[in-house]
């Protein structure tokens, strides 16, 4: 489980300083508990492991790989089987693996369409961090080689909870750094460290090994106090830390020389619940005749089907909800509704059932109202019901003409019910509200109106069963939920502190106010932050009810390891990547990449189960500033940029395919032709054609705040750029339209071209 726990110097698990108290400790490690972790019986909470796979031969007639690890020491939470496609340079695996050469086995597909086992050539060798191994495959008269990748990946890219049971199960947790490897192993009356074979053993009582496990206690380690097993500690340089976090995680870290606490990795308990809003941008399954799609995603103007894009934008969904920790409950938007026969949904399943995700319900919409798309709700808990809310917007006011893309934009609503395994069942209400595209006043009324709609469906649920309402709003709603439509439609709290009053009982609690303004938005538009997707909840959950708010609302890919993840080089979503061009006949057609995830980030709301006959978790409480903020006095917040370094080391042309989203890079000495302009970029072009270059040939030069403080710029002196020479830039590297794009910051400071 690792983590990017700050600068560079400190980008290892566990620091230097900590490591050097690892092995100051390890005195009397002959004791007969240093046997404990030579011949392993339990299984083993391996590092997650990100592996880079390289195709560096194969043949002509193959068209696809499967790599399989056949570890013992694989992790039942995820897939041991990974797809590679021959023609791609490299593609990035996520499992939890022991990488040793003779982990692996593959088999290949032929263009007859036969399947064919390998057999590798021997070989032999263990991965370590950073390192690469190579691995051959004879299957009968063809060959295969492979080059794997092997980097550490941060514990927010897997369920933590599955971490917190390999503890209670005894199972030894292993942690990776660049120097050395720690295993840490709570086993019955002792607490063991295991660092470079060195052993060090704490002994615990039946009482502290339940508190450690529960997460109920602190300990702190080091080389000045061999343990501390109390509530709360003194804070010694040097140390590690097991403790309690403040939403109720288990919490590692480390603490630095400085004093500095450096957060490593949580484990939720398993009474908590997450629940996800995420609209993950067109998931149209993989039947090109099920739906009348958008052009975008045809068969006959797009590559969507010829290039099996609806598996790999399951595989990019699957990323983004271990990126998001893996919540238990999902609910997703703008999945192909096909008039509720869609394909998405299994091909989700193909990737999310090894993950815990075995209940799945398509949105339903009204026969005699289809639409294009719908919403989803992916669960690793039963569903009890899977029903539409119906809504029909049709004003009579306007001419039928005009009603048309109002009709077509009236998305029911999904209601599910969603059971936990203490018999606690709350509603959840799902939906994708029609955007603002069309600037028409018509479309507050229409969002005003579905707003009116859910929230008299849940004075309804009030009403009916004599007691407040587990319920929970989840969706897109395409306008900020501080505009009118919004919060007066659902009738909101305007904060916190009425929320905890006794009255209004009705009233309900945008999650976002959990969060200070300058925290809140995930999607941008027009160079602010806009909080468009919303998880909002009965007042009965956030003190009262069987559910309780553990956290503030959590906006995935913001900042941490996620932005590198789900980000892209201008801070905002790295969305799904494709390109739209007229061909010879002046006909709009589509080309998919297989990068990118969506505009909108995944946000995740915190929950404590109360199980019944326990005691209630404290009701959760946030800073005063964060209590009585008002929903009526948050500005919006203005997309900033982020600058690179004036001092940046440059790099030579090539090392840009190396660079990830995200990353600083600085060219200089270069000479490139500006070509082709558009609204916001342009291209230069190092080698080939400029009209049938691969996309990895074509370089965009753009910027940030492309909507706000760089938009002049853009339009005006990039645009007509087209014929000057590109010789120096400066800025954070991402994809425009499935090219590798530099975002600069500044246009003074940051390109020079003549």
């Amino acid at each position: 489980m690792i983590l990017n726990v700050g600068k560079k110097a400190t980008r290892i698990f566990l620091s230097a300083l900590a490591a050097a108290s690892f092995l100051a400790c390890s005195k009397g490690t002959n004791s007969p508990q240093a046997n404990l972790l030579t011949a392993p019986t339990q299984p083993r909470a391996e590092a997650l492991q990100q592996l880079s796979v390289r195709v560096t031969s194969t043949s002509p007639f193959l068209t696809g790989v499967l790599l399989h690890s056949n570890s013992p020491f694989h992790h039942p939470g995820l897939s041991s089987t990974f797809q590679i496609d021959p023609t791609k340079r490299s593609e990035q695996l996520i499992g939890l693996l022991y990488p040793t050469a003779d982990n692996f086995r593959a088999s290949v597909s032929t263009r007859s369409g036969e399947r064919i086992e390998c057999n590798q050539v021997p070989q032999s060798g263990l991965m370590t961090a950073h390192s690469t191994l190579t691995l051959t495959f004879s299957c009968r008269s063809e060959n295969v080689t492979l080059m794997l990748t092997r980097q550490p990946v941060a514990m927010e890219r897997i369920a933590a909870e599955q971490t917190l049971q390999a503890l209670r199960s005894q199972a030894t947790l292993m942690l990776r750094d660049k120097l050395e490897t720690v295993e840490i192993t709570v086993l019955n009356d002792k607490l063991i460290f295991n660092s470079s074979a060195q052993l060090t053993s704490y002994p615990l009582s039946a009482a502290e090994h339940g508190k450690i496990i529960s997460g109920q206690s602190r300990v702190i380690l080091n080389n000045a106090t061999a343990q501390c097993l109390q509530t709360l500690c003194n804070t010694v340089p040097g140390s590690l830390a097991l403790r309690l976090g403040t939403a109720g995680e288990l919490l590692l870290e480390t603490i630095s020389a400085t004093g500095e606490t450096l957060k490593t990795f949580a484990h939720r308990p398993n009474r908590s619940l997450r629940v996800a809003s995420y609209n993950v941008e067109n998931f149209w399954d993989d039947l090109p005749h099920n739906s009348s799609a958008y052009d975008d995603y045809s068969d006959q103007f797009s590559n969507w089907h010829s290039g099996g894009f609806a598996e790999k934008k399951a595989r990019r969904i699957r990323a983004a909800l271990i990126a998001a920790g893996l919540p238990e409950v999902v609910a997703l938007q703008e999945i192909e509704s096909a008039a509720n026969q869609s394909r998405s949904l299994e091909l989700l399943k193909l990737f999310l059932s090894e993950l815990g995700y075995n209940h799945y319900a398509l949105g339903q919409q009204a026969q005699d109202n289809p639409t294009a798309v719908t919403t989803a709700v992916i669960s690793k808990f039963p569903l009890a019901e899977n029903t539409r809310i119906d809504f029909l917007f049709k004003p009579d006011e306007l001419k039928e003409d005009e009603q048309k893309d109002f009709i077509g934009a009236s998305r029911d609503p999904q209601r599910v019910s969603v059971v936990l395994p203490e018999g606690i069942v709350f509603t959840l209400l799902n939906s994708h509200w029609k955007s603002k595209r069309d600037k028409s006043p018509w479309g507050d009324v229409m969002r005003r109106s579905l707003a009116e709609l859910m929230r008299v469906h849940i004075e309804t649920l009030r009403t009916a069963e004599g007691k407040p309402a587990s319920a929970i709003i989840v969706g897109d709603f395409n306008a900020d939920y501080r505009e009118v439509p919004v919060y007066a439609g659902l009738q909101l709290v305007q904060s916190l502190a009425e929320a905890r009053t006794d009255q209004p009982a009705h009233k309900l609690v945008p999650l976002w106010l959990t969060l200070s303004a300058q925290q809140q938005g995930d999607y941008p538009h027009d160079s602010h932050f806009q909080a468009l997707d919303n998880i909002i909840i009965t007042r009965s959950l956030l003190q009262d009810g069987p559910l309780a708010l553990g956290a503030a609302l959590q906006v995935v890919g913001r900042s941490g390891f996620a932005a590198s993840v789900l980000g892209n080089g201008d801070g905002l979503p790295l969305r799904s990547q494709l390109r739209k061009y007229k061909d010879s006949a002046g006909q709009m057609r589509t080309t998919h990449f297989d990068l990118g995830f969506s505009d909108h980030l995944p946000i995740v709301a915190h929950f404590d189960r109360v199980l019944a006959g326990s005691s209630r978790p404290a009701t959760v409480l946030f800073a005063q500033s964060i209590e009585t903020q008002k929903l009526s006095d948050l500005p919006q917040v203005e997309i900033e940029g982020a600058l690179c370094a004036a001092n940046l080391e440059p790099k030579p042309l090539s090392s840009l395919a190396s660079v990830q989203p995200g990353e600083c890079v600085a060219l200089t000495q270069i000479a490139l032709e500006m070509q082709k302009t558009g609204l916001h970029h342009i291209y230069v072009q190092p080698t080939g054609n400029a009209e049938n270059a691969q996309p990895q040939e074509k370089i965009v030069i753009t910027a940030d705040r492309a909507f706000g403080a760089n938009k002049s710029w853009l339009r005006g002196t990039l645009q007509s750029s087209a014929g000057k020479t590109l010789t120096a830039v400066r800025g954070r590297v991402g994809y425009v339209e499935g090219y590798k794009a530099i975002f600069i910051h500044s246009p003074e400071t940051d390109i020079r071209f003549e």
